[in-house]
């Protein structure tokens, strides 16, 4: 019987995010001025929405590496049940002979 090195197979690390990030359906979108506004109004209108455009930012890295661990996991699964199956497929013929 031919045994066939195979790859370790490795568990997909889980991403750094917390369950407390925010989704970006929860952020509110950019608020605009007014013509009468001040200058102090509009730096603090534009901190707040760079700050909001961070949080947008984060919510979607969140979400792409939670996807990302998803898919990868499934991956993992895939190729644990063939290793298994080809396993017991050997094990089988073997005792057979």
């Amino acid at each position: 019987m031919i045994h066939r090195p195979c790859s370790p197979l490795i568990f997909p690390a889980a991403p750094d995010v917390r369950s407390l990030d925010e989704l970006e359906s929860n952020i509110s979108p950019e608020v605009q001025g007014h013509e009468s506004e001040t200058e102090d109004q509009r730096q603090n209108r534009d901190r707040k929405n760079k700050k909001r455009q961070g949080r947008l930012h984060q919510a979607r890295q969140c979400k792409e590496a939670w996807t990302k661990f998803e898919f990868d996991l499934a991956e993992y699964e895939k190729k644990k049940a063939e290793h298994e199956d080809e396993d017991r497929h050997a094990i089988g013929r073997g005792r057979t002979r």
